[in-house]
C-alpha cells in the first residue's frame, strides 16, 4: 500500500504540454475524461508511451531523475524538492514530459487511473518512468537524499533502481543516443552545488 501512495504521489506531479495521440484505450472510456469503467484503460507500454508520442524527449543534458524513501509523505517531500530544483535548474522532469492525453487519465479525483488496481497504478508509473529514461540523452543527474560523494545508494525497491537505472545503464554502454555521464545531486543542491560522478 505504501508503494501505491507513492505512485499516486508520483502521478500527481505531473504537468502539461501539447496534445499527443490518443493513449490505447479500451471501449467504455473516453479519453477526455468522460464516462469510464473500472477495466476500460489499458496501461501504455514504455514503447507505446514513445511511440504514441504520450512522452516528450528531455532536452540532451536536462534529465532529472530522482528517488529516496518509499513513503508517501517521503515522496510528496522529494517531489516537491525535484519539481522545485527542475524549474530553477533548468532540469526536465518526467512528470512535465507527458502529454495531455495522458494526463487526463492521470488528474483530478475522478481520473481513470483512479479506477485501476494498485498494481495497475504503479505500472503506469513504471512505463512512464522507463520512456523517460529511454528518452533521456547526454548527461543525466540524479537527485538523492544524503552527501553526493558518500550518500547511500538508491533502495533497492525504487522505481529508479528497479526501472530507470538499468535502461541508463544499458543505454550508457550501447547506442546512438547514448547516455555520456550521470551525475549525483543531494535534496540541498540549489544552495551547495554539489555534483558529483554516479556510477549506472
Amino acid at each position: 500500500m505504501k508503494f501505491f501512495s507513492f505512485a499516486v504521489a508520483a502521478l500527481a506531479t505531473f504537468a502539461s504540454f501539447a496534445s499527443a495521440a490518443p493513449l490505447p484505450i479500451e471501449t467504455g472510456l473516453e479519453a477526455r475524461g468522460q464516462a469510464v469503467s473500472s477495466t476500460a484503460l489499458k496501461v501504455p507500454t514504455t514503447q507505446e508511451f514513445i511511440n504514441q508520442h504520450l512522452i516528450k524527449a528531455p532536452r540532451k543534458n536536462k534529465s532529472l531523475f530522482w528517488t529516496g524513501q518509499q513513503a508517501a509523505t517521503d515522496a510528496r517531500r522529494l517531489r516537491s524538492v525535484a519539481l522545485d530544483l527542475a524549474a530553477k535548474q533548468g532540469f526536465d522532469i518526467v512528470g512535465e514530459m507527458l502529454s495531455d492525453d495522458a494526463l487526463r487519465l492521470i488528474n483530478g479525483p475522478k481520473a481513470p487511473i483512479n479506477k485501476l488496481s494498485a498494481a495497475a497504478a504503479n505500472k503506469f508509473v513504471e512505463e512512464a518512468s522507463g520512456a523517460f529514461a529511454e528518452l533521456s540523452t547526454g548527461d543525466v543527474t540524479i537527485m538523492m537524499e544524503g552527501d553526493p560523494t558518500t550518500g547511500p545508494q538508491p533502495e533497492a525497491g525504487s522505481v529508479f533502481a528497479r526501472i530507470e537505472r538499468p535502461i541508463l545503464e544499458e543505454r550508457a554502454a550501447h547506442g546512438t543516443q547514448a547516455i555520456t555521464g550521470a551525475f549525483r545531486i543531494a535534496t540541498n543542491f540549489k544552495t551547495t552545488g554539489v555534483k558529483v560522478p554516479f556510477k549506472l
